[in-house]
């Protein structure tokens, strides 16, 4: 027998005794719990060593035990702040998947020896006291208490979160760099929505503060609107969102703006929120209050992006409409529209399918008029250029019984500012307008 066989033979009767340990138990005794409990890691060694033992990676997952029993057999030598656990699961349930990953990794390792290295720098970790660190007693110290029974600040040191993953981990490599840098991001993005106060506002003059660079903190550089890429900086877009029914989503730090988004209710989604403007910063934090509050958002904040993704997780790539609740043609400034970007009728569309009356479109406070060659009158109607007439900037058919012919300045004007006089003869009835009547 050669030595590499040798090995696996001792490998083999290593693993058949780890198994023993948990007593053989299947996972028929625990799926109920399993389900349950979110918090199933084992280690990424022992999954490892599973999964050459079974063959299988299905079976190699059900041989781990419930996060019960497996805290109770192998308790972890570390302990951590409540703040801080609930920032790791905060990690773990988002969207970003490469940092939910190391979230995992660290909750596994609170929970049992079997996560955690063999022989940690330090203990008793905790957030908040710096903003971006995390603080820790070193190992060659003990933790001193408070009257009240927390934790002295004295003597403690500070370490950046992906540093403190890597030196926490059993088993670091398992981890590539970009997730640690993932980790640390998200990390980042919930300590700062610990800060931000969420708003939901309905009013022109709410909306367009929100639009306001001034009310974004241009001295603070986490806080500055100049990284996001918004072309309605400035402008007036509160009226039109105020008549479309439509809610701005704006989150609060210190009294200033740091993200906004639009919010629409379709008949489809629900609740959805469009393109997420937002300072890096607290971008994820963003995200992730969005589904917390069981809305759906768009798979990436792009104007391009056209897919959408549920509070649950699946994803949505059909049309979306919203009917408008008041007719917006009046209104001073049209803003341009990331997603619903089309209008037929008063209804706004996300696709451009079939004909469209407008499209929202242009930067200038302007829309884009899909019936060429035709005007929309006073009334909201469509017709034709060649029968319509321009009376104080509002367009009329040439038979509306609302305008006459002035034979003094040859052009028409509003029967209601018209006087009819009565000429008699071949002439007949002709119309003057007031202003060229003299009441001496």
């Amino acid at each position: 027998m050669n030595t590499t066989t040798t090995r696996q033979a001792r490998q083999a009767r290593h693993m058949s005794r780890q198994l023993a340990r948990i007593g053989h138990r299947w996972p028929e005794a625990y799926l109920a719990e399993w389900q349950q409990e979110p918090r199933t890691w084992w280690g990424l060694c022992h999954l490892r060593d599973v999964r050459r033992v079974t063959r299988t990676a299905a079976a190699a997952a059900n041989v781990r035990l419930s996060y019960t029993e497996r805290k109770a057999r192998f308790p972890s030598r570390l302990r951590a702040s409540r703040t801080l656990e609930q920032w790791l699961l905060k990690i773990e349930s988002g969207e970003n998947a490469k940092a939910a990953r190391v979230a995992a990794a660290l909750i596994g390792a609170l929970d049992s020896r079997v996560g955690h290295a063999e022989n940690p720098f330090g203990n008793y970790f905790a957030c908040r006291e710096r903003e971006g660190l995390i603080s820790y007693c070193p190992n060659n110290r003990t933790q001193a208490l408070t009257e009240d029974g927390k934790w002295a600040r004295a003597g403690r040191c500070e370490i950046k979160p992906a540093k403190w993953a890597r030196q926490i981990l059993r088993h670091p490599e398992a981890f590539k760099d970009d997730e640690y840098a993932a980790f640390a991001e998200a990390f980042g993005g919930v300590e700062q929505g610990e800060k931000i106060e969420w708003q939901l506002l309905t009013t022109a003059s709410e909306i367009d503060a929100a639009y306001n660079a001034e009310n974004w903190g241009e001295k603070e550089p986490d806080m500055s609107p100049s990284s996001i890429g918004s072309c309605m900086w400035g402008e007036r877009v509160g009226e039109f969102y105020e008549r479309a029914g439509a809610r701005l989503l704006v989150g609060v730090r210190k009294g200033l703006y740091v993200a906004r988004a639009v919010i629409w209710e379709t008949e489809q989604l629900g609740t959805v929120v469009d393109r997420l403007y937002a300072t890096p910063a607290i971008y994820e934090a963003a995200r992730a209050y969005i589904v917390e509050q069981g809305w759906s958002k768009k798979e990436r904040d792009t104007n391009g992006c056209s897919a959408w993704i549920r509070a649950d997780g699946t994803s949505y790539h059909d049309e979306l409409s919203v009917d408008l609740a008041r007719s917006v043609w009046p209104v001073s400034f049209y803003p341009y529209l990331d997603s619903f970007r089309w209008q037929r009728g008063e209804t706004l569309f996300t696709r451009e399918d079939g004909e469209w009356d407008f499209e929202y479109s242009d930067t200038h406070g302007e829309r884009n008029e899909g019936h060429h060659g035709q005007v929309q009158d006073v009334d909201g109607e469509w017709i034709s250029e060649d029968d319509a007439y321009c009376v104080n900037g509002d367009y009329y058919h040439c038979d509306d019984e609302r305008i006459v012919y002035c034979h003094r300045n040859e052009e028409h004007i509003l029967r209601e500012d018209a006087y009819e006089v009565e000429l008699g003869g071949r002439q007949g009835t002709i119309y003057i307008h007031e202003d060229y009547i003299s009441r001496a």
